[in-house]
């Protein structure tokens, strides 16, 4: 398969799928680690660019840091037998392994956030994780909606190694996506902010990025008015978050704009 993004990183009916058509043994837990890693290199050599979880729709966000002798305990026992807080553990002790394949790789980690289960998904439940792994690169979708302001939080003291994705922001409130912009600007690098359009059909990212062009254009011209931006550093800004930040962070995907090419014809179909 060739996958821009690897998601849904945890399932194991496709991971036991996965080493079946590989002949790879998953007896132990060790087994079935090596069978992720496995599969997460296989993905980055077919042309996956960054790892991805959409878990906030289905369970909280707090990830806590689970022993390896207590998820040994839990793996290979049916899912009928398990509570729910074993259920949660093991679930823990996997995404913590995946994100540290994701440094070990070099493929960052895009994390839903927000916009979810309400009750789980404000981004600061992730802050043990973003602390402990100072090396994976961590992607913050939606800008945390509605907490886009503990995400600017977040930002401001792991801005290193933590980006702000405004995926969806604008769609969902024009308003709350301007002001976003406008204050992660005050409290972050403008080389972590970028959007996205998550969309699965021509016209919703067509959509998605005239609404992110338009609102991030007014929240930029109005701190040029303010005075708190040079017009040339608003322009330069606008550039970043639409297009260099993403090429920066991934930047695997330079070679797969057609522009670029010599001819500078889109790709046949």
């Amino acid at each position: 398969m060739r996958w821009n993004t690897l998601r849904q990183l945890w399932i194991p009916a496709l991971h036991f799928r996965y080493a079946r058509e590989a002949k790879l043994p998953t007896a132990t837990l060790d087994d079935y680690l090596a069978v992720i890693e496995q599969f997460l290199k296989e993905g980055k050599a077919a042309g996956a660019v960054c790892l991805k979880t959409t878990t906030a729709y289905e369970r909280t966000l707090q990830f806590d840091r689970v022993p390896k002798e207590r998820a040994a305990l839990i793996y290979g026992r049916p899912k009928s037998s398990l509570t729910d807080a074993e259920v949660k553990e093991f679930e823990d002790f996997i995404l913590w392994q995946i994100t540290r394949l994701s440094a070990q790789l070099e493929l960052p980690f895009q994390i839903h956030t927000g916009h979810a289960r309400i009750q789980g998904s404000n981004p600061m439940n992730l802050m043990n994780l973003i602390e402990a792994n100072p090396l994976t690169k961590f992607i913050l979708f939606h800008g945390g909606y509605p907490w886009i302001g503990e995400t600017g939080a977040i930002m401001q003291r792991h801005g290193k190694h933590v980006w702000i994705d405004s995926v969806w922001l604008p769609t969902i409130s024009y308003t709350m996506a301007k002001r976003a912009y406008q204050e992660w600007l005050e409290v972050m690098p403008s080389n972590h902010l970028m959007w996205g359009a998550d969309a699965h059909h021509v016209e919703g990212i067509y959509g998605a990025t005239e609404f992110t062009r338009r609102c991030l254009a007014e929240a930029l011209a109005e701190k040029v008015e303010r005075g708190e931006l040079r017009e040339m550093d608003a322009l330069h800004i606008g550039q970043q978050v639409m297009r260099d930040n993403a090429l920066e962070l991934f930047p695997q995907l330079k070679d797969r704009l057609w522009k670029h090419k010599a001819n500078s014809q889109p790709p046949s179909k």
